[in-house]
């Protein structure tokens, strides 16, 4: 099965109703060479062809985002940034896998009530990676304004399948809601991640690794590492690596979002 004429989404049903809507102007052509390692399918079996006409009726992006008093809001995962689930190609085109089938990329749609919100987590994530830490793989493609492709960590592929890999994120594993996933709503505290990835295996750089994390967000003024962003890989041997860095905004830019970390320091 070849894909859709011109290789385009023109707007589309993201999986996830919260993630909000695309704007109708979204086009754009085929995004080009994949990001990183991240598998690139080769069958076209399992995946839709966007509808063209986009999310919402009046094509507007409609963000929610968390309060937490003093009209302070805190960015979401499901509220500031908007995102679908896609499958990239290996000539550059996307589509959106059918409901049973793993995506291998995520798209991040601009939101117009935080701008330049995908441009500043394409920078930051950069940052890290510059400064040798281990995050996503991520690009900026063209569209009328610069969406941002996140190559899937936790995906492999066999004949060009993209399979996933067993990840938890601290809160799963830690067996603590997603609704509490900030330390002040009782949600997991620094303290108990670097307890968790320490009883999860024994390789001391992990460690390391955590520990430069945390003070690289504090730099980029990413107050929104929550127990939702940060995970574990978990390897056959039930032992767990350190999942790449994801979803490093530097929240702390925007007026209207609370500074407050999500894991205090000390």
């Amino acid at each position: 099965m070849s894909c859709w004429p011109e290789r385009r989404i023109a707007g589309s049903r993201c999986a996830n109703r919260r993630a909000g809507s695309f704007a109708r102007q979204l086009r754009y052509q085929s995004v080009g060479p994949p990001p990183s390692r991240a598998p690139a399918a080769r069958l076209r079996s399992d995946f839709h062809r966007p509808a063209q006409s986009g999310f919402g009726g009046d094509g507007r992006l409609n963000p929610r985002r968390r309060g937490l008093g003093k009209g302070l809001m805190r960015l979401s995962l499901a509220g500031a940034q908007h995102k679908a689930p896609v499958i990239y190609f290996e000539d550059g085109s996307l589509a959106l896998p059918s409901p049973a089938s793993p995506s291998t990329h995520i798209l991040k749609i601009p939101n117009p009530e935080l701008p330049g919100v995908v441009t500043l987590e394409a920078l930051a994530m950069r940052a890290l990676a510059a400064a040798g830490l281990h995050v996503a793989h991520v690009r900026l493609v063209p569209a009328s304004s610069p969406c941002l492709l996140i190559a899937r960590y936790d995906r492999s592929a066999v004949d060009g399948v993209p399979q996933r890999l067993h990840q938890e994120d601290v809160c799963q594993a830690l067996g603590i809601s997603a609704e509490s996933k900030y330390a002040e709503h009782g949600g997991p505290t620094l303290s108990d991640v670097f307890a968790l990835v320490r009883t999860r295996g024994s390789d001391p750089k992990r460690l390391m690794e955590l520990t430069r994390r945390v003070a690289a967000n504090a730099v980029l003024a990413n107050a929104d590492v929550h127990g939702k962003n940060i995970s574990l890989l978990l390897e056959r041997d039930g032992t767990a690596t350190l999942a790449p860095a994801y979803d490093v905004v530097p929240s702390g830019l925007f007026a209207d979002i609370d500074r407050t970390l999500a894991m205090p320091i000390g």
